[in-house]
This record gives structure tokens, sequence and C-alpha cells, in this order.
């Protein structure tokens, strides 16, 4: 049994002028140990996503489908249940970690606050395991830096200490939303090797979310591309990057640097309470075939873990070989590729 599985999630928000579906129909599993990237552009529905399984939008959301965690499902827990698997079973690594930490209150009275939350320990075993959790997240001079408030530390400072605020009751898995945006090239590199020692050493599941495939690549062991609330491709790390199948991973991959042209996609994705007909993706699409704009495609399988929703793997379709894809670390864009060259 995996540690968590979702099937057919969808996340709903009651708006004005009708449903807007931010999450349509996802499905994935996750075991202990493993990392998940879910790479999308922004409004792609990762975050929504994300937050959902641990049951954080509330107000005006709806979500059906089914999340189990070791088993159990979460979407019939009562808001008390819920309190008890958020910190101690799934943790969640917000983006903005300024935002995240209470500006009124020291670095390690909010760790010593999670744990103290989650379990029957005194204040000074608190104390000491944030002191400890402090240094695992490699944050010098951890004693100095319990007593320290938000303010006092840097972008990079205050990412670890709030890694160290999610690590404080060992989750089994962590959720980590754009873990280095707006952080230097430099301390980005430092905060994902220290996910990736903090996920060996705590032995938990990691679900990371990025637009970057880049960070992808350097992590995960599963990548699922995801566009307008739903995955369009999803594989080993190897396949989707190797041999990516869908169009809309080749445009993300082509719009990274390297020594060939930097490609754009052009428009937005569309506003999901007014889908299109057909595949969500068709209008951006230069590669759509006539069925994209009338039916959404099914899961193509291309080996027994890798499949992309794209009519291109139709057997009657058109033979297009990958136009994008990595070899030996770098983005190869073949000749001819239909991508959007950017202005340099």
């Amino acid at each position: 049994m995996a540690l968590l599985e979702v099937e057919n999630l969808q996340v709903s928000f009651d708006m004005p002028k009708g449903a807007l579906f931010a999450v349509r129909g996802v499905s994935f599993s996750l075991q202990a140990g493993q990392t998940l990237a879910i790479v999308g552009e922004s409004g792609s529905g990762k975050t929504v996503l994300c937050r959902n399984l641990m049951r954080l939008c509330q107000g005006n959301s709806r979500a059906r489908g089914s999340i189990r965690l070791n088993g159990r499902e979460l979407l019939s827990l009562s808001p008390r249940q819920m309190r008890g698997v958020r910190g101690a079973q799934m943790a969640y690594l917000f983006q903005e970690p300024r935002t995240a930490l209470d500006k009124a209150f020291p670095i390690g009275a909010q760790i010593a606050e999670a744990i103290l939350a989650q379990e029957n320990i005194g204040k000074k075993a608190a104390r000491e395991r944030a002191v400890e959790l402090l240094a695992l997240v490699r944050l010098e001079e951890p004693e100095k830096c319990y007593r320290a408030y938000p303010h006092e530390l840097s972008g990079g400072m205050l990412q670890r200490a709030a890694l160290a605020v999610a690590l404080a009751c060992r989750p089994a898995i962590l959720i980590a939303d754009e873990p280095t945006t707006a952080l230097d090239a430099t301390v980005q590199a430092e905060v994902l090797d220290l996910l990736a020692d903090a996920q060996k050493k705590l032995g938990m599941a990691l679900l990371l979310i990025t637009h970057d495939f880049g960070v992808a690549a350097r992590l995960a062991d599963d990548i699922a591309v995801m566009y307008a609330g739903k995955f369009v491709e999803q594989g080993k790390a190897g396949e989707v990057l190797y041999s990516p199948r869908h169009p809309y991973t080749w445009a993300l991959l082509a719009a990274l640097p390297g020594d060939h042209p930097i490609s754009y996609l052009p428009g937005r994705p569309p506003e999901l309470s007014h889908l299109p007909e057909g595949d969500a993706f068709a209008p951006r699409n230069p590669y759509a075939l006539e069925m994209d704009f009338l039916k959404e495609p099914p899961q193509f399988w291309v080996t027994d873990s890798h499949w992309a929703a794209t009519w291109l793997l139709h057997p009657d379709a058109p033979k297009i070989a990958p136009p994008v894809y990595v070899r030996e670390g770098k983005v190869v864009v073949e000749e001819g590729y239909r991508g959007k060259t950017a202005a340099v």
C-alpha cells in the first residue's frame, strides 16, 4: 500500500458566476522516501492541489474524490481530526517564509510550539529538539537562531527556519511549495541540497511544487506535468526529461536557458471557469490536431510508468519524435521545433 493515494481529486470554488474547477480529476500515489515533482506554470493548479491534500482550502472550496494517507480517508475527517494530521503526518513548507513565520515570536518558540501541539513532551524537551532541528537545517549558531526573530534573518536563513518548523514533528510527507522562489542561485542550490539531506535523514516522502524543470531534475524520482488543473504527463523523471511526449512539456523545457535559442509559450492558461471544448491546451499548442479542439485526450501509455494525455500518441496521429528533450544534463531543441523564439 502506498503512503499517499489520491484518486480522481476534483477541487472547485463557488464563484459569483459559477463554479471554478481548479483541480480536475488528478490521481497519483506517493511511496515512503519518494520525491514527486509537480511542474507547471503559475495558475496550473499545483498549489491548490497540494493544499487540499492537507485540507487547507476551506471556505468556498469543495473537494471530491479520495485522499488516503496510510489507508485513512482524509476527506471524511473532521477539522479537529485533521489537526492531528497536519504537522505530525504531513507538513507544508510554504512558498514565502516571511508570511509563514509569525513576526511577533522568536524562531525557536515557533518550532517548539509546533512540537508541543502534537506531542506530549515537556517544554525543555521541545526546546532541545528545536535547537537540534535548527542545526539539522544547517543554521549556524542554532542556539542564537532559536532566540532570533524572523526580521533578523536573511531570505535563505528564513527558508531554513521555515523548514525546521515543518520538520518539527518528523512528518512522513513534506510538501514543499516553490521552496527556492526569490532566492539567488547559490542559496537556491543550498536549499535544494538541504531538502534532499533532510529527506534522507528522516526517511520522508517529498512532494515538490515547482515551475522550474531544473529544480525537478535535481530532486525528483518522478515528475508530473500539470496544466489547467490536470496532469498532462507523468512518469519517472528520466522518462519525462529524456523522452517528453506532451507539447506542453516540450514548451516548458524549451523555455529553460541553455545553448539553444530560448522559446516562450504564447498566450495564457485558460479561464478555469470557462474551459474551451476539447483539450484545454489546444489553443496554445502549435502541434494541435483537429481532434484536440473536439475532445479531451485520454492517457496514452508510453511505458509501464510513463503516460501523456495528447492525441499525438494516438496510433492514427502523425508520428512526431520529441523535438525537445534533455541529454547529458542539457536541454536539446531540435531544428524545426515550433516554439516561439524569445527576443534577447
